[in-house]
Order: C-alpha cells, then structure tokens, then sequence
C-alpha cells in the first residue's frame, strides 16, 4: 500500500508540466520501482555506502533485463531490512554509521543523542551478517 501510495504521488510529480522537472526519488527499497515510474535519479541512506548495487539496479532496468534489475532490489532490501533490525539496535543511522566505517569511508563517529551507538556485539553481529550475505563481494 505505501509503495503504490508513494509511486503515484512521485509520477504526478514527474508528470508535472509535462515534465519539466527532474525530482530525485528517495527509497532504497523501492528504487527499482522509482524507476518504473520515471525516475532518473534516486537519494537514499544505502547509495552512500552501495552504490554498486544501485549502478547495476539502473543499468540493468535501462537494458530491460528487470531478472537482474530484481536481484539487485532484493539486496537492496535485504540492506534495508538489516538497517531497521532490533538484532543491531534497530537504529538505522547508527547501522548506517558503522556501515560506512566497515566501507574505510570517512569515519563519522558515535551518533548524536537520542540515537545509541551499535554495541561492540551489535558490530560483530552486523559485521558476520553482511559477510554472510556476500555484501563485500557485491557492494561495490
């Protein structure tokens, strides 16, 4: 119900004056189906630190080929769902911080308060999942 919600209130915006305006979508969870519905440009907390997945999203939609346009969405989603476990802390700008430092990105510190920072178990968990998952081989 929310992606139908959010994709027709993003095709009215693109539509708007026949589409004079190029607006960024913002759902790492649902940028294949921004795609799909006009979209040239995306925002989100995953691009930062997977731009990889998201490159190989948009090319594979450009070239029709929506079987690996799909798998990449489903990685994306599975980053998504992993940004919003209770298992890490449920505290996605604290998993995104850590994700960034797991990448060698800029190290952006402890979140501010009232948001807690991962748990040094929380890290290792997170850390053994996206090993797992092949995150590493693919982020990129």
């Amino acid at each position: 119900m929310f992606l139908a919600h959010l994709c027709r209130h993003y095709d009215n915006v693109v539509r708007y004056r026949d589409g004079r305006y190029d607006v960024a979508y913002g759902r790492d969870e649902a940028a294949l189906a921004g795609l799909a519905v006009g979209a040239h440009g995306h925002i989100g907390n995953a691009f930062n630190f997977c731009a990889g997945l998201f490159h190989r999203l948009r090319a594979a939609f450009a070239a029709g080929d929506l079987a690996t346009a799909r798998k990449e969405q489903g990685r994306a989603n599975a980053l998504v769902n992993m940004m919003n476990s209770a298992k890490y802390g449920g505290q996605g700008l604290a998993i995104n911080r850590y994700m960034y430092e797991l990448k060698g990105a800029v190290k952006l510190g402890p979140p501010r308060a009232p948001i807690v920072p991962l748990t040094a178990e929380q890290k290792a968990a997170l850390h053994k999942d996206l090993t797992e998952m092949g995150y590493f081989d693919w982020c990129d």
